[in-house]
């Protein structure tokens, strides 16, 4: 999994442009888009299937509903929040508190 540097003065994702929004939704593993509070902002098709929720269940809540917050996820997304640079990672078990 791969946190993306984000700019401060931009919103955390612009999905208005249809074809944008068409291109994420079309990509063959899940896409979350995180704040830096760790809330979800946007979710693609394949989210929600590895999920087994809607877009309405996992947008705007925090990506902790989603994920167990003792999950070694969140110390990497917080290493690329602090350093504004992309951080990666193999062998992360993603497992559902559900």
């Amino acid at each position: 999994m791969q946190a993306l540097p984000r700019q401060v003065d931009s919103p955390v994702l612009d999905v208005s442009s249809p074809s944008l929004l068409a291109i994420l939704n079309a990509l063959p593993t899940p896409l979350i888009v995180v704040d830096q509070d760790f809330c979800v902002r946007f979710v693609n098709f394949e989210s929600q299937q590895f999920f087994d929720l809607g877009r309405s269940a996992m947008v705007d809540h925090p990506l902790s509903d989603l994920v167990p917050a003792d999950s070694p996820l969140f110390s990497l997304l917080q290493q690329a929040l602090q350093q504004n640079s992309s951080h990666a990672d193999h062998g992360i078990w993603l497992e559902t508190p559900r």
